[in-house]
């Protein structure tokens, strides 16, 4: 499987099971210092217009004292970019997952909403993998 190949499906569940199963050193969930979101709506991200479903894993981690005291934020974003169409508009939405016991809950939710249903399996035109400070 690769990055290009990969369905909406296949890369939530991907997302999921890393954010269940792996913990990110230095965060602590339960203070909200690592957390999923999942945002799907039609933006304009700099290719043009598209639709798009974005998964992303959010990470805080507390600096040290020599390192500066402050927070570092850093995310792991996985999007799928469809072409825009009639089908699309006015579906828009955000959801958090704040801890790995929501998990189950967070997925139901995300199954269940309109806007997967219509490109769960579907070829998007672009896949997208950053990793990054915000």
């Amino acid at each position: 499987m690769t990055l290009s190949n990969l369905t909406p499906a296949q890369g939530l569940r991907l997302m999921l099971d890393f954010y269940r199963d792996v913990r990110a050193e230095g965060c602590q969930p339960e203070n909200l210092d690592d957390m999923l979101l999942v945002e799907w709506g039609t933006y304009n991200s700099g290719e043009g217009r598209s639709f798009c479903i974005n998964m992303v894993r959010q990470f805080i981690e507390a600096l040290t004292e020599d390192e500066g005291g402050a927070s570092s934020m850093t995310t792991l974003s996985l999007t799928f970019h469809f072409p825009p169409s009639a089908q699309f508009d006015g579906l828009q939405d955000h959801h958090w997952c704040s801890t790995p016991d929501e998990v189950k809950d967070f997925e139901r939710l995300i199954i269940g909403s309109e806007a997967y249903r219509a490109v769960a399996t579907a070829r998007p035109w672009m896949v997208t993998l950053d990793y990054g400070p915000v």
